[in-house]
C-alpha cells in the first residue's frame, strides 16, 4: 500500500467576509439589540409632573418659577397631579402649604375664592420665634383687655 498525495481539507480554507454564518450572526446580534431597546422603551411608564422647588405657602401664587419637573410612576393616580405637558392654569394659588419636593396635586391649587379666607394684618410687638416662616401655620388668639369688646 502506498500513500498518495493528500489534498488540503476544506475546513482549512481562508475565512471570507462573504461567509453566510457571519452575516447570520451579525443579523442575530442586531435583532437582539433592537428587541432589548423596544422592551426597555415600552417598560418606561413614567410621567413628568410638577413638584415644588421650595415651600409654597398658603395663598402664594403658583408660577413655573416656583416649580420643577420630575419623572414619576403614578399609574391610576396620574389625573390627580399637575402634568408638566399641560400648561398651568392662570391665576392659581396654593390652597394649602406645599412643602419643597412634594408633587403638585391639583387639589393644592385654586383661586383666591377657593381659600375662603380673608387677609388680616396683625402687628406683633414681640419678635417671632425663628421656627415661624412664610407659610407656617400658627394659632392666633385674641385677648380683649378687661373683657370689653371693642
Amino acid at each position: 500500500m502506498s500513500l498518495g498525495v493528500s489534498t488540503p481539507a476544506a475546513r482549512l480554507k481562508k475565512p471570507s467576509w462573504k461567509d453566510p454564518r457571519l452575516l447570520v450572526g451579525i443579523l442575530l446580534v442586531l435583532a437582539s439589540i433592537a428587541s432589548v431597546v423596544a422592551l426597555v422603551g415600552g417598560a418606561d411608564q413614567t410621567t413628568e409632573v410638577y413638584a415644588a422647588r421650595n415651600n409654597i405657602g398658603l395663598g402664594q401664587k403658583i408660577t413655573p418659577d416656583e416649580l420643577t419637573t420630575v419623572r414619576v410612576r403614578l399609574g391610576d393616580a396620574e389625573g390627580m397631579y399637575a402634568v408638566a405637558a399641560d400648561p398651568l392654569p392662570a391665576g392659581q394659588m396654593a390652597v394649602r402649604l406645599v412643602p419643597r419636593g412634594e408633587l403638585l396635586a391639583k387639589s393644592s391649587m385654586g383661586t383666591a375664592d377657593a381659600l375662603g379666607r380673608k387677609p388680616a394684618a396683625i402687628s406683633v410687638e414681640e419678635a417671632l420665634p425663628k421656627e415661624v416662616a412664610v407659610g407656617s401655620r400658627v394659632d392666633v388668639w385674641i385677648s380683649v383687655p378687661d373683657g370689653k369688646n371693642g
